[in-house]
């Protein structure tokens, strides 16, 4: 059977039997099925600026993963401005992927605007973001102005 039609033929909670072989010996192992991310769901496109911090973000469609060569299965917002004005680190740069905010995963750009302004509201002067580049990940603050 090929692979494609086995997981045509299953739902999240199935159980299922994997054999594995790896330098010549075989191993059998069960894996329980979940459901997909809602972060792989996303394919209608979002955009959101967060004029305060001088940056504006958008949601990772297929059509931004191919345009920004963003790996496959790869969560996360993407940073599409950055006003050199605000950030004069240069932490963030266009084409950083914004994986987690205060170790929460993000995937949709309003989600980081809620932070952001619950933040604000809450008197904290930093969020704690992990970062996705093409060196690999990062954790790094966005100042909350």
């Amino acid at each position: 059977m090929v692979l494609v039609e086995a997981v045509s033929m299953t739902r999240p909670g199935d159980e299922v039997l994997i054999i594995l072989k790896r330098l010549g010996r075989k191993k059998n192992v069960k894996l329980k099925l979940g459901r997909k991310p809602a972060s792989w769901k996303v394919v209608k496109g979002s955009v959101t600026a967060i004029k305060e911090a001088g940056i504006t973000l958008a949601a990772v469609t297929e059509e931004i993963r191919n345009r920004f060569n963003i790996r496959w299965g790869s969560p996360g917002v993407l940073v599409t401005l950055v006003d050199p004005n605000f950030d004069k680190n240069k932490h963030l740069q266009r084409g950083d992927v914004i994986v987690q905010i205060n170790q929460q995963p993000v995937w949709l750009p309003g989600q980081i605007r809620v932070a952001y302004d619950e933040a604000k509201k809450g008197g904290l002067r930093h969020l704690l973001m992990l970062v996705e580049r093409a060196s690999g990940f990062e954790f790094m603050t966005l100042p909350v102005k």
